[in-house]
């Protein structure tokens, strides 16, 4: 190991002890490097949530978008927020289909408004 170039760092490491410490420090910053990676590739600026927002108003463009923007890219936290924004959607429209189902199944809307009147005629009594 004397005299040996160490081929990341380039320098000498005439000790194996060196040797042990000078791959702890670049462990270390091979890490540090890792976390500032990490930490830019999941921030979104204040402007692009706005730009995002604004394109989940546009009809029909949304829809598109939210996918896209659920499953595409690097970005973990704004995949994440529109999986959930996804995940939303469809407890709402489970939620919906039940109310139909219940509707439909109790016979339609006159059945439905004949038992709020009969509930409201009852409390007024």
């Amino acid at each position: 190991m004397n005299g040996k170039r160490c081929a990341l760092l380039h320098e000498t490491a005439p000790e194996p002890e060196i040797e042990k410490v000078n791959q702890t420090t670049r462990l270390y910053r091979i890490m540090s490097i890792m976390e500032r990676q990490t930490v830019d590739r999941n921030y979104v600026s204040v402007g692009a949530w706005m730009g995002m927002i604004f394109v989940s108003f546009i009809p029909v463009i949304n829809l598109i978008m939210v996918l896209v923007w659920a499953f595409a890219g690097e970005n973990e936290s704004r995949k994440n927020y529109f999986r959930a924004i996804l995940a939303w959607t469809l407890i709402m429209v489970v939620l919906w289909a039940a109310l139909v189902a219940v509707i439909i199944h109790t016979g339609g809307m006159p059945a439905v408004q004949k038992f709020i009147e009969d509930h409201q005629v009852a409390q007024s009594e």
